[in-house]
């Protein structure tokens, strides 16, 4: 674990190696204060360990500027400093440093600093990883791991304003799968889920990386496709028709016949309102709305027709 010692003296040095010599930590020093937070984004230390010896130090705001950084671990900040700078620490706590300790200080409580800093960051890291999870499962369907309704059409509309910014069409596709509920019916939930799963694995092989891909209804897949007019979205339709034509479904040795009815339609950027005023947040709901409904005609449309078809619906 990487420490940064800032403000390092030769008898400040002398006194942390001595304590934290069994640590196994791994020193580096930073070559100016100025340069305490661009040395924290290439080196990643995980402690701080400021050695508060002057008045010429801003220790809050360097504290403040080191808890601004967007790094992927935490760091642990640690003040060291002289006991007649007590009256200070609180607003160094409340700046963001983790602990301080005074000088003189033993080699067994630095040493026990130390132990706590890397229980903190432990900790820190835990809950950081449990955090990403629940946003993982708050923005996941449970069945196909793709993106759920509620984020699926955030993702929407943030696309809008990108599309609106570049001046770019985009198109949505809607898949459904049309004989679901009889597959359930005969085979059961799992096999249902099942069938899905694999619908979203076809589909995701054939999404580019930036496309937004989720689980709209109970047997509805929503994509939209950036920087994309309803003839290339055409296209991408009918490789996921013909994958299916070619290489069927086949799920514990059996053959799932599915049946799929694709709607497509496109979205003008010059239809965005962009002040972000409540008003225009309202109006583009209403756009994404209205785009989703004229999907759902095509795939009505297609339902019809049966046959795995492909309707489009332009605005």
């Amino acid at each position: 674990m990487k420490v940064l010692l800032v403000n390092n003296t030769k008898a400040a040095y002398s006194a942390i190696n001595q304590s934290l010599k069994d640590a196994n930590l791994k020193f580096i020093f930073s070559e100016g204060i100025e340069n305490v937070i661009e040395e924290i984004k290439t080196q990643l230390p995980q402690i701080v360990i400021i050695n508060w010896s002057a008045d010429d130090i801003d220790v809050e705001s360097m504290c403040k500027n080191i808890k601004k950084l967007k790094l992927a671990k935490y760091v642990y900040i640690m003040v060291i400093a002289a006991r007649e700078k007590e009256h200070a620490m609180t607003r160094v706590i409340n700046a963001g440093a983790d602990d301080f300790i005074f000088k003189p200080f033993g080699k067994t409580e630095l040493s026990l600093r130390a132990t706590i800093a890397k229980n903190t960051i432990k900790r820190e890291e835990q809950i950081s990883k449990s955090k990403k999870k629940l946003i993982k499962f708050s923005k996941e369907d449970p069945v196909t791991s793709l993106l759920n309704r509620r984020a699926l059409l955030d993702e929407a509309i943030m696309e809008m304003g990108r599309a609106s910014r570049e001046g770019k069409f985009f198109s949505s596709i809607m898949i459904n799968v049309d004989n679901l509920k009889n597959i359930m019916e005969n085979d059961g939930t799992l096999m249902g889920n099942a069938t899905l799963l694999e619908l979203s694995n076809l589909i995701k092989k054939h999404s580019r990386s930036y496309d937004k891909t989720g689980r709209y209804g109970i047997s509805q897949f929503l994509i939209f496709l950036p920087d994309t007019h309803v003839e290339q979205a055409e296209k991408f339709a009918g490789r996921i028709t013909d994958s299916l034509k070619k290489k069927p479904i086949r799920i514990h040795g059996n053959t799932i016949p599915v049946n799929l009815s694709l709607g497509i339609s496109e979205f003008n950027p010059k239809d965005v309102y962009e002040n972000n005023d409540y008003d225009d947040l309202l109006i583009n709901d209403l756009l994404l709305d209205s785009l989703i409904r004229r999907t759902e005609d095509a795939v009505e449309k297609a339902s019809r027709k049966g046959n795995n078809s492909i309707e489009i619906i332009k605005t």
